[in-house]
């Protein structure tokens, strides 16, 4: 590695930094997620918390889950919402905004599935 490292240049440098942070962190399926993403403009994502005797915000039940893992054909959906899409917001490769009041539809489905409820 030293001897690649002395050989090196800035672009070769940068390609393998981006190779070793974004292809070596990911799966299949969490590529197969930023495919179906790709294929529209926002998918719905919601957190579960319990309610909280405070009236404030309470502990996390469920976070980020999402429509898009049916979308995908992921191999292990059950990873989607706390591992998957945890994962790649945390790299950054997709980002979490505010709810779309044109996708009620879409939430109300979110909202349906087996472990949101």
């Amino acid at each position: 590695m030293l001897d690649r490292a002395l050989d090196q240049r800035t672009g070769g440098g940068q390609s393998e930094l981006f190779h070793r942070l974004i292809d070596d962190q990911r799966v299949p399926d969490e590529a197969r997620i930023i495919n179906a993403l790709s294929d529209v403009s926002a998918s719905p994502l919601v957190t579960v918390r319990d309610r909280s005797a405070t009236r404030g915000p309470g502990k996390v039940q469920l976070d980020n889950a999402a429509l898009v893992g049916p979308t995908a054909n992921l191999a292990l959906p059950a990873m989607e919402p706390a591992t998957y899409v945890s994962h790649l917001l945390s790299l950054g490769l997709v980002e979490q905004g505010p709810e779309h009041a044109s996708m009620k539809q879409d939430y109300e489905i979110v909202m349906a599935e087996t472990n949101v409820l």
